[in-house]
């Protein structure tokens, strides 16, 4: 189950991220409108556990237990809480072995996954904005409030 509070602002996601990057660190902005694809904004909110794979002899995924089976389902929104997951190109190497292009000495992580229990969700449909929240974390709504107060509201004219 997940809380889901309507804002009564439209937040300005990029400005909240930029003010705490380490807070909100995962923005996936549509910048398009018209389609179901293009009609959310979603940035995600306080990760809790990070796990990160430099190299192709780890899989950083294995370690998620999730059943898709017992997810909830009974939400309109596109987030209830889960995992942000970061695949480099390079992953594809950890998957099918026989692609060898994987390079050891970039330094770069080939995947990474987030645990993330909260979000903010702006719906461009129709112009409403929502901050969604596990169950277990139901503090974070406060905390997320709370952020937002510190950070204008978003504003068409800042694009003129």
């Amino acid at each position: 189950m997940t809380i889901c509070h309507k804002l009564d602002d439209i937040p300005d996601l990029l400005a909240v991220h930029a003010r705490k990057p380490d807070t909100y660190p995962y923005l996936l902005a549509s910048n398009t409108r018209g389609n179901q694809n293009s009609r959310y904004s979603i940035l995600m909110a306080y990760p809790q556990e990070i796990t990160t794979q430099l190299g192709i002899d780890d899989d950083c995924l294995q370690a998620i237990d999730v059943d898709p089976c017992q997810q909830p389902t009974d939400s309109k929104m596109p987030f209830v809480g889960g995992w942000f997951v970061f695949l480099a190109y390079e992953y594809a190497q950890t998957i099918e072995p026989r692609v060898d292009y994987y390079s050891d000495d970039s330094g770069m992580p080939v995947a990474f996954r987030s645990r993330v229990p909260a979000a903010i969700v702006v719906d461009h449909e129709d112009d409403s904005a929502w901050i969604i929240v596990e169950d277990e974390f139901s503090d974070l709504q406060f905390s997320i409030e709370f952020d937002l107060s510190e950070t204008r509201p978003y504003q068409a004219e800042y694009l003129a």
